[in-house]
């Protein structure tokens, strides 16, 4: 910005760009939508390419290392019949292979195994880039750019699918996107109920993992097995500073560094934007693990915010170290080993589909004709009936205004803010719906169609071959798939 505010500009020369790729189907992003959908494009057999910036796929259930909540461990409570299709067998695979149960040896199987069946089904990998600019014809996305150590470089795709979670490439196509979610009549007030009613605008909501080595756990848990008094001034401060997570004993050592201002376990990087530490816990034998929480008004598409999140995040867990170090027994010699290259975040920007599914609509079991699968998570009605459930559409993935463009993941058409209720959120819902995606891409690459025009019948059909639910057999009488 210039001094009197006014945005400058600089004009970018024209230039020739090389076409590094010409595929079927371009994946931006390998995250949980996006490593299925390639996966599933690549299986029918679409010439598929992978483009993520990081050296490892599985974003959250790869390098970001889950964080919180599990795997796969609400299948069975979110999909009818639990997982299907390629979700059923990577994990699978990993149970087979697994020698703990902790979110390292899950996470780094998950970027493993994305791996070999890339490998294994044709499926290009170009890592440690950033997807640049659609290629646009007309409202026809054709491909993109791709920035890495080679420069700027073309890729030409006939099907993009846009998983980078912040509708990236949707939102540079031209295609509508609602960038936040404030309370509404329609939805709001829901949402705002199963957060407790927060003061934001808008509530996205995040979280850093990290490891932590050399800490002597039995001399811990001793401590934290103590009681010692607090007095009124600890019990007033607890009251409003909720430290929850941490040990009794910790706690007037807590206050006392909030007081001298040595260590905040809360800190606001702007006013409707903070941080919490949560209590170090045992991870496995001497590494423990936790998590820093992120939470309130984080704009997705501002690079100036997130730069600054993601440092002043590293920052106080690294402090929240230095706290324990200094003030809890078995953690003198303790030091950092690992912390998560990235964090995303549960709300953020979504695309305005061909179909926008509401809050509320998902919480009261809405049908659609095009359903891709059913999702129970969550689901029941007002009055707190059976969990029935809500169809995830094909128009959901489809940005209007713009073809050749499918969007999963945390991108695709639901409406939410935060800890959203409709499920879709929920792990097995995204591998679900990224696993969908790229089926209705493959097949609209072999039939000569666009993702517009793909009769969301033979989409049907195939993604009942590979089992998944759409409905019981009623329903796909009804449907016309019966």
């Amino acid at each position: 910005m210039s001094e009197n505010g006014a945005a400058e500009y600089v004009v970018e020369p024209q230039k020739r760009v090389p076409v590094a790729y010409d595929v079927d189907v371009a994946v931006v992003g390998s995250g949980i939508g996006g490593l299925f959908a390639a996966l599933a494009a690549g299986k029918q057999g679409a010439k598929t390419l992978v483009i993520d910036r990081m050296a490892a796929l599985g974003g959250n259930i790869g390098p970001a290392m889950i964080v919180a909540g599990g795997l796969y461990n609400e299948a069975d409570g979110t999909l009818v019949g639990g997982l299907s299709g390629i979700p059923k067998m990577v994990i699978d695979m990993i149970e087979a292979r697994r020698t703990a149960n902790n979110y390292a040896d899950e996470t780094s199987m998950v970027s493993y195994l994305g791996a070999k069946l890339s490998e294994e089904w044709g499926i290009e990998l170009l890592l440690t880039v950033w997807a640049g600019d659609p290629i646009m014809e007309g409202n026809r996305v054709t491909g993109l750019f791709v920035e890495g150590k080679s420069g700027r470089v073309a890729v030409k795709a006939k099907v993009v699918i846009d998983a980078t979670a912040d509708v990236d490439i949707a939102r540079r196509a031209g295609a509508p996107v609602i960038m936040a979610s404030p309370p509404d009549p329609a939805h709001g007030p829901l949402v705002r109920e199963r957060r407790g009613g927060e003061p934001y605008r808008v509530w996205n909501d995040t979280a850093l993992f990290y490891m932590v080595a050399g800490v002597d756990f039995a001399a811990y848990e001793a401590f934290a097995a103590t009681r010692v008094p607090l007095s009124d001034a600890d019990r007033e401060w607890v009251r409003g500073r909720n430290p929850g997570s941490f040990p009794q004993p910790l706690l007037p050592l807590l206050r006392q560094a909030w007081e001298d201002g040595s260590f905040r376990h809360m800190r606001d990087m702007e006013p409707t934007v903070h941080t919490e530490s949560a209590a170090i816990s045992q991870f496995d034998g001497h590494v423990g693990s936790s998590r820093l929480n992120v939470r309130g008004e984080i704009r997705r598409e501002d690079m100036k915010q997130h730069s600054k999140i993601e440092t002043a995040a590293r920052v106080h867990a690294q402090e929240t170290l230095h706290f324990y170090r200094e003030h809890v027994p078995g953690f003198e010699k303790a030091y950092m080993l690992f912390m998560v290259p990235y964090f995303g975040a549960r709300g953020g920007p979504c695309i305005d589909g061909e179909r926008t599914v509401t809050a509320m609509e998902a919480y009261e079991g809405k049908k659609f004709r095009d359903v891709m699968y059913r999702n129970i998570h969550e689901g029941q009605d007002m009055h707190g009936g059976e969990k029935s459930g809500h169809d995830a559409p094909y128009r959901m993935i489809q940005p209007k205004e713009v073809d050749g463009l499918l969007v999963t993941g945390r991108g695709a058409a639901y409406i939410r803010r935060g800890h959203d209720p409709t499920g879709m959120r929920a792990r097995p819902s995204i591998m679900a719906l990224g696993e969908a995606t790229g089926i209705a891409a493959a097949l609209s690459t072999k039939l000569g169609v666009t993702p517009k025009q793909l009769d969301v019948k033979t989409l049907q059909r195939e993604l009942l071959r590979q089992g998944a639910y759409l409905g019981d057999e009623a329903r796909l009488a009804e449907l016309g798939l019966r």
